[in-house]
C-alpha cells in the first residue's frame, strides 16, 4: 500500500512540476526562434544588399572592359598609321636623296635627259611633301602617347574594378563560412 501511497504521490507531483516549468520553457523557446528569424532577416538584407552590388559591379567591370577594347583599338590605329607614315616618309626620303643625287651628277655631266630633267623638276615637290610627312609623322606620334595614355588609364580603372569584385567575393566567402 506505501508503493501505491507514494506511486500516487509521485504521480501528482511530477505533472505539476512539468506544467510549472512549461511556459517558462515556452516562451524561452519562442524568443530563440524570434532571435533566430531576425538574424536570418538581417543575413537575407545582407545578401541581397551584396546581391545587388555584385550585379553592379559586374555591369561596370564589362563596361569598363569595353573601354579598354575602345581604347586598345585607338591605341592599335594610331599605331598603324604611324608606321604607314614612317614608311612613307622613308620610301620619300631615298626619293629625294636619289633626286639629289641625280641633279648632283647631272651638274657634273651636263647630262640630262627629258625623264631627269622631270625628276629634277618634281624634287621641290617631293622636298616639300617630304616635310608635310614630317609633320604628319609628329602628328601621328602625338595621337599614338595620348591613345597610349588613355589605354592605361581604362586598364587602371579594369584593375580597380577587378580588384573591388575581388574583395567583395571575399567578404561573400567570408560570411559564407560563419
Amino acid at each position: 500500500m506505501l508503493n501505491k501511497s507514494l506511486f500516487l504521490i509521485l504521480a501528482l507531483l511530477i505533472p505539476s512540476a512539468a506544467k510549472a516549468q512549461s511556459p517558462s520553457s515556452d516562451s524561452q523557446y519562442l524568443h530563440d526562434l524570434l532571435a533566430e528569424v531576425h538574424q536570418l532577416r538581417h543575413e537575407l538584407q545582407t545578401t541581397t544588399v551584396a546581391l545587388q552590388r555584385s550585379q553592379i559591379l559586374l555591369h561596370r567591370l564589362d563596361l569598363q572592359e569595353n573601354a579598354v577594347n575602345r581604347a586598345t583599338e585607338r591605341r592599335d590605329a594610331a599605331q598603324a598609321k604611324l608606321t604607314e607614315l614612317q614608311d612613307t616618309r622613308k620610301e620619300m626620303a631615298e626619293f629625294v636623296k636619289q633626286g639629289d643625287d641625280q641633279s648632283d651628277n647631272n651638274n657634273k655631266t651636263g647630262d640630262e635627259t627629258s625623264a631627269r630633267q622631270t625628276a629634277l623638276m618634281m624634287l621641290p615637290q617631293m622636298k616639300a611633301r617630304l616635310q608635310s610627312l614630317d609633320d604628319d609623322e609628329q602628328q601621328a606620334q602625338i595621337k599614338l602617347t595620348e591613345a597610349e595614355e588613355q589605354l592605361r588609364l581604362e586598364q587602371a580603372k579594369l584593375g580597380e574594378l577587378e580588384s573591388q569584385l575581388d574583395r567583395l567575393d571575399k567578404s561573400l566567402e567570408d560570411s559564407a563560412r560563419q
